[in-house]
């Protein structure tokens, strides 16, 4: 059952800031690629259609706690803004570039080593744990948004209040 609450926050900003901490994000990359057929079917995508990658590294309090790539069908978002979601996020972005107003995630998180790519990224240790968080966001029915994010759990906070009322 999906809890539908508008004031539960969902993006990483939103999290940041109820949380009090100084955030910031960069855009390392924003291309088209080809989705692995798992990805594909994840985002309900005929064959060879392409997508966005979307490749970000998030700051709290001025070091790096989160590094994620995102899946968007590349037909429906051919013109994402990377300044634009640099600056005011993907959510904010997809809201005011692409009328996406509404939707539902599924967060699925699992602690595993970080490979070295992450371990970098992430400024620490290859073989370090980390917690892996697969989104799968989709508006309407439709699946728009697959992200796999890597969180450094010493930089960012996994307990997050939520008040409701």
């Amino acid at each position: 059952a999906w809890l539908s609450d508008h004031t539960l926050p969902v993006s990483f900003s939103e999290k940041m800031e109820q949380a009090g901490l100084a955030h910031h994000t960069q855009v390392l990359r924003l291309e088209r690629c080809q989705p692995s057929l798992q990805q594909a079917q994840n985002l309900n995508l005929p064959p060879q259609q392409q997508v966005l990658l979307l490749e970000r590294l998030r700051f709290v309090e001025g070091l790096p706690a989160l590094y994620e790539t995102t899946l968007l069908p590349a037909e429906r978002f051919a013109t994402l803004d990377r300044l634009r979601v640099e600056q005011y996020g993907l959510y904010y972005t997809l809201a005011r570039d692409f009328n996406l107003l509404s939707m539902q995630a599924q967060d699925d998180y699992r602690a595993l080593a970080a490979s070295t790519l992450v371990a970098q990224r992430l400024d620490f240790s290859p073989g370090q744990s980390c917690i892996e968080i697969t989104r799968l966001a989709s508006s309407h029915g439709t699946p728009f948004e697959l992200t796999v994010s890597y969180a450094n759990t010493e930089r960012y906070p996994l307990s997050f209040r939520y008040l409701r009322g």
